[in-house]
This record gives C-alpha cells, sequence and structure tokens, in this order.
C-alpha cells in the first residue's frame, strides 16, 4: 500500500502514541481504528474532524478492530453520516462487530486481502436491580435492532437481519463483502 493511498506523513510524527491516530496530508486525513473501540472520549478529535472536514476532502477510516463500546460507535456513525468530506473505510486484518458497523456507514470501502470481517448482534453486561437490567435488556434489544436495520441495510438479507438480531454470526472474505458492499450501494440508492 502507497502512503498516498493511506495519506501517511512524508516525515515520522509522534501521532502513533495516540489510541486513535489522525494523520492529514493535503487533502486527505487518515484515521487509525486499530484497536478495540473503547469509551466515547477518545473518539473526541475523530468527531471534530469529521464536523469540520470540507467536501473537497477525503477522510479514510483504516479500520483493524475486535469492535467494543456501542457508544462510542453510535457517536462516530452519525459524525461520519453529516460529514461533509468523502470518507472511505479500509478495513484489515479482523474487523469485527462495532467495527463494521462504522465501515458500512462510510461512503466507499476498500478490503485488504485476507481482511475477516464479522457481523454479529451486540455483546453486553450489566448490573443492578432486576427491574433495571430487564429494562435495559428490553431497550438494548429494540434501540440495536434498529441500529442494525440501519447499517446492514442491503449488506444483508431481510431474512440474514432476523438471523443476526436473534443471534447468529456472518463471517465475509473479501470477496463476499466487496459483492455484498455492491448491493448495499444499491439498496442506498433507492
Amino acid at each position: 500500500m502507497s502512503n498516498i493511498i493511506l495519506g501517511m506523513p512524508d516525515k515520522p510524527t509522534r501521532v502513533w502514541e495516540l489510541e486513535v491516530p489522525i494523520v492529514k496530508n493535503g487533502d486527505t486525513t487518515t484515521v487509525y481504528m486499530t484497536n478495540e473501540i473503547s469509551e466515547p472520549h477518545a473518539y473526541n478529535e475523530l468527531l471534530y474532524t469529521l464536523s469540520l472536514a470540507l467536501p473537497t476532502e477525503t477522510i479514510i477510516i483504516v479500520i483493524n478492530t475486535p469492535g467494543g463500546a456501542l457508544d462510542s460507535t453510535i457517536s462516530i456513525i452519525s459524525a461520519i453520516k453529516s460529514c461533509k468530506a468523502k470518507t472511505i473505510a479500509y478495513v484489515t486484518g479482523s474487523v469485527a462487530s462495532a467495527g463494521t458497523m462504522i465501515a458500512t456507514s462510510c461512503d466507499e470501502l476498500v478490503v485488504d486481502d485476507h481482511t475477516g470481517f464479522m457481523v454479529h448482534t451486540y455483546s453486553t453486561q450489566t448490573g443492578g436491580k432486576g427491574q433495571e437490567v430487564r429494562a435495559q435488556q428490553l431497550f438494548m434489544e429494540k434501540s440495536t435492532k434498529l441500529l442494525m436495520e440501519d447499517v446492514y441495510a442491503g449488506l444483508l438479507t431481510r431474512a440474514e437481519l432476523k438471523r443476526l438480531i436473534n443471534g447468529e454470526d456472518f463471517w465475509f472474505t473479501k470477496g463476499e463483502l466487496l459483492t455484498r458492499w455492491d448491493k448495499r450501494q444499491k439498496h442506498l440508492e433507492k
């Protein structure tokens, strides 16, 4: 992969010590999401970058993550959807769970060879009084169903979405994912 495609800087930088490195090179900004998606505050700079991006710019989000925090993921998805720049998800390695939701929210998708892309329903831990746990569980089922129907529409069939919501995992290779991405794009154009 050339430095131009990934928007790599010409000179070394200490940005790599950050949890979410963001590198700007001309009109291309490259974001590296290569760790578990953590607490929302870790993504403040990313959200800010997406909000300020101009229509003449491109933001490449390199994603190699097992997934992570749903509240952070929802904020990132929202920022991508309202971003004026072209957003490109560059998926590599293993991309799972919340990482797939972020990828499918971008305008374009680039898939590295031998990438594994795993879609599944949410995982959670909760605690509290019985009625609080039940209320949270009912809310999570309702809200994540709506989220999955949004981010995976066209990527999964209606029958697959139902199976996903009922707990089935789906793994895709590069070829399978790109075929499904084309179907998603056609679905979104309707």
